[in-house]
């Protein structure tokens, strides 16, 4: 059985289901004419055809057929018209009657006649389709891809009908033919594979009779697939400009997303204040989103922030959260106070990491200072650090940033260990006020060097043993246990100036 094929998003044509209607009336009409040639002695319709009908022009529904011209055996026109009327089809099996009429040159009638055809279950309404209420349907209407979707659907026929396989375009290039259903719903699965491109289909039905290649009746359902291949943000396209910026200050973001299931939903940017941005995907194909030009944000606090990027499709397939590969974002109060220490801890086990057996421990004495200076964006002092049981001392060479959250510090910079010129490493300070209370003030020292990715950091000392080199390296970082992360003093302060209002930063 050969039919047409429609592609992708084509649905069934009102040509295509009407033409089943049609071609019935036409066989009828055609099959009287024959009868009506033949009394008059062999003639035919046109002189150089051989099909019974030559030309009909009307309307088929109501069988008013004009302008057929009768020729005799001699291809002589004899007859000016041809008309039919009063075509009645009655219902299953289908009973077809037409009145023909011959008239003369001058308009007399030469002949009318009446012809009754039975059609055998092949013809006009006894013609199989579908049901009331049985056309085809699709659940669910909007699959994923590797979901299994139901076809639903129902013929109707004449008991003298045979019917034949019904046709089902799946619309994503795969088609099959299953036994129509006569009485009852049948229903058909299909899956749409991973491979399957996100989009709208039509999912085509065609019902035929046993031995017909024309398609008795064909409808068609829409159904939409959505793509279920994990959305991928590319950690090298996350960046967020400035790092360093006073409070108030607005920074810019930049990032994209690909999507295997090409139906990109949306890619949301936690900022690690707390606030999150969602910015839909609005281009076609959804197979890439990227952060539109106007994306940005307004930090309105200090603090050492680690932002977030993370791409969604509309399936909902889960997708990690990518870190910004630059580490922080850092806001900085440049009309706050400043920081002093001077004090020492009990170093302990395993934080040196030149240390074999990780055994090392004692007192570790350190000394440090930091203010910012009117208008400038970087902070000024200096740090000390020694660990003499280990042979480790540490000091700095430049500040990087500082930030005052209530009783607590952070500032980040650079320097050498050992008076050794280089290499340079970065360090890291948290530290905590803990007023009048003995014992409650808290320090933590992280230096660390760079791999040659760039941001992955290499220990060379941490007092924190409880984790990576870059654990809990934020005073903004929701999971970080700042007092499980910092040792108490031994001995000495770690004072917080309020600032010139009188109050601790916040």
């Amino acid at each position: 059985m050969t039919t047409p094929t429609l592609a992708r998003g084509v649905s069934a044509s009102s040509a295509e289901a009407a033409k089943a209607g049609t071609r019935s009336r036409q066989r009828h009409v055609s099959a009287l004419l024959a009868v009506l040639i033949m009394a008059f002695g062999g003639g035919r319709l046109c002189a150089a055809d051989t099909a019974p009908v030559c030309t009909l022009l009307g309307d088929l529904t109501t069988a008013t057929i004009s302008l057929v011209t009768l020729l005799d055996a001699n291809d002589v026109n004899r007859f000016s018209a041809l008309g039919f009327t009063g075509l009645t089809v009655d219902a299953c099996p289908a009973v077809y009657t037409t009145t023909a009429t011959f008239n003369n040159k001058d308009g007399s009638v030469v002949l009318s006649r009446t012809s009754t055809t039975l059609s055998p279950g092949h013809f006009g309404a006894d013609l199989p389709t579908f049901a009331p209420g049985g056309s085809p349907s699709v659940t669910p209407s909007a699959p994923k891809t590797d979901e299994t979707v139901t076809l639903t659907f129902q013929t109707s026929k004449c008991p003298t009908t045979v019917l034949g396989d019904c046709k089902v375009t799946w619309g994503d290039g795969s088609e099959e033919y299953v036994p129509c259903p006569d009485g009852s719903p049948t229903q058909v699965t299909h899956v749409y594979g991973t491979a399957t491109v996100a989009a709208p289909y039509n999912v085509i039905v065609r019902v035929y009779i046993q031995g017909d290649s024309d398609a008795a009746d064909v409808a068609s359902t829409p159904v939409t697939v959505i793509g279920t291949g994990t959305p991928v943000l590319d950690p090298s396209s996350f960046r967020i400009t400035p790092l360093l910026l006073p409070v108030g200050g607005s920074v810019s973001a930049a990032a994209t997303a690909t999507d295997p299931g090409s139906d990109l939903k949306e890619l949301v940017i936690n900022w690690g204040d707390g606030t999150n941005t969602s910015y839909p995907c609005t281009a076609s194909p959804k197979s890439t989103c990227s952060l539109p030009a106007t994306a940005s944000h307004v930090y309105s606090v200090t603090g050492v922030f680690a932002p977030t990027a993370t791409p969604a499709d509309a399936a909902g397939t889960p997708a990690s959260p990518v870190p910004l590969p630059a580490g922080f974002v850092v806001v900085y109060d440049p009309q706050g106070g400043f920081v002093v220490g001077g004090a020492w801890i009990t170093s302990p086990p395993g934080a040196l990491a030149s240390d074999t057996a990780q055994t090392l421990t004692g007192m570790a004495n350190f000394g440090f200072n930091s203010k910012y200076k009117a208008g400038a964006s970087a902070p000024t002092g200096n740090t000390e650090f020694v660990f003499s049981a280990g042979g480790f001392r540490f000091r700095s060479t430049s500040y990087d940033w500082m930030v005052i959250s209530g009783s607590r510090v952070q500032f980040k910079g650079s320097g050498i260990v050992n008076s050794q010129p280089s290499p340079v490493y970065k360090f890291s300070i948290m530290a905590e006020d803990g007023g009048s209370t003995p014992g409650s003030d808290r320090f933590r020292l992280r230096v660390f060097s760079l791999a040659a990715d760039g941001t992955t950091e290499i220990k060379v000392y941490d007092n924190f043993v409880g984790g990576a080199a870059s654990a809990c390296a934020s005073l903004s970082d929701p999971s970080c246990d700042f007092r499980a992360a910092t040792t108490a003093l031994g001995g000495g302060s770690i004072v917080i100036q309020k600032s010139p209002s009188g109050r601790r930063m916040v």
